[in-house]
């Protein structure tokens, strides 16, 4: 079976391109990300896991730290999940990575390298910002 990964490449880097444009069109308006499309909003982001359970699963605040960074809300950013500033750079360089492969026939070999640190460093910080939530916060 012969596999075709250009193609494979091309929709990945397009599902990226998409994410990316719909963070720098976003907007976050009491707290929920929302997208305007004319004059209808649509919400965007609801966590299935909050609604049921009621308390964060590790990526709650993922879609309003990926819209802060594009904003530039750095500071926002990490009090929303600040995992999500490694997974915005982490798709940033798979970005990159799949355009150069995909217009000169070549990748970069150390940045696989750079994005399996990053990809444990994003579990870690997601399951211990997520432990952090979910822990009983003392009355000030």
């Amino acid at each position: 079976m012969k596999v075709y990964i250009k193609p494979i490449l091309f929709i990945l880097l397009i599902g990226l391109v998409i994410v990316y444009s719909i963070s720098f069109i976003a907007t976050i308006n009491h707290n929920e990300a929302q997208l305007l499309i004319g004059q209808k909003e649509i919400h965007i982001g609801k966590c299935y896991y909050r609604n049921t359970l009621g308390f964060d699963c590790p990526g709650c605040g993922l879609t309003r730290s990926f819209i802060s960074i594009s904003k530039g809300n750095i500071k926002d950013a990490m009090a929303y999940n600040p995992g999500g500033i490694l997974i915005y750079i982490c798709g940033l360089f798979v970005g990159i990575n799949i355009l150069l492969f995909l217009l000169m026939g070549r990748y970069m070999p150390h940045v696989f390298k750079i994005l399996f640190f990053l990809v444990l460093l994003i579990g870690v910080v997601l399951i211990l910002n997520w432990i952090i939530k979910i822990l009983p916060q003392p009355i000030t």
